[in-house]
């Protein structure tokens, strides 16, 4: 299920208005808003949630709920963290890849409505180039420098085996967001990859409904 939270937590940064933790729906923007915006100090969130099978007692969008609960957390997070930001949200787009549901061979199933993986790549790619286009490189190196700080805040409310993983994800994402300008990665393609390690940090319990 985190596979699919992984698409719902593809984002890049990009713009704000000189408000101090200011949450703005670029769906409520008009043009001239959005041009006006000041592009150094915004986080745009990108979100996703699959349409996927839960059995019998969980909706299908389960996963859509899980992934606003991380734009959520991660919109506190920038409140916190960074003193003078906006959080941009887009629309969150209700695709994914695959369901769990083909473990067990059945690839067409009540309440999976899944694209390819060629797809779901390509919309979440096609977005953050188009966004990429305006003060790529600042904006990138904030999110590298962010994501690490945004599991390390998650793990304080992890005990035991959760605590763990969240630790190791934290590991790992240092480690990308390390090496990923010494090597030159690609951008798009890192920032998706470190929205993955996000994606797998367990839920707080305190958060659990």
């Amino acid at each position: 299920m985190n596979r699919r939270v992984l698409a719902a937590v593809s984002f890049l940064l990009w713009t704000t208005a000189p408000a101090a933790a200011e949450v703005l729906r670029v769906t409520d923007l008009t043009t001239a808003q959005i041009r006006a915006l000041d592009r150094s100090k915004t986080l745009v969130v990108l979100s996703g949630g699959m349409l996927e099978e839960h059995g019998p007692y969980l909706p299908a969008y389960t996963d859509g709920v899980l992934s606003d609960r991380l734009t959520q957390e991660l919109t506190r997070a920038v409140a916190t963290e960074r003193s003078g930001w906006t959080v941009l949200l887009f629309p969150q787009i209700p695709f994914g890849a695959s369901g769990y549901n083909e473990i067990g061979g059945h690839y067409v199933f009540p309440g999976t409505y899944a694209v390819r993986p060629s797809t779901l790549r390509a919309v979440f790619m096609d977005l953050a180039s188009e966004l990429g286009k305006k003060g790529a490189a600042d904006r990138y190196a904030a999110f590298l420098d962010l994501a690490p700080s945004l599991i390390a805040r998650e793990a304080r409310q992890l005990q035991g085996r959760q605590l763990e993983r969240a630790l190791d994800a934290y590991a790992k994402a240092r480690e990308l967001a390390t090496v990923a300008p010494r090597l030159s990665l690609d951008p798009a393609a890192t920032v998706f990859q470190i929205g993955g390690i996000l994606a797998s940090v367990p839920e707080p319990a305190s958060l659990k409904r």
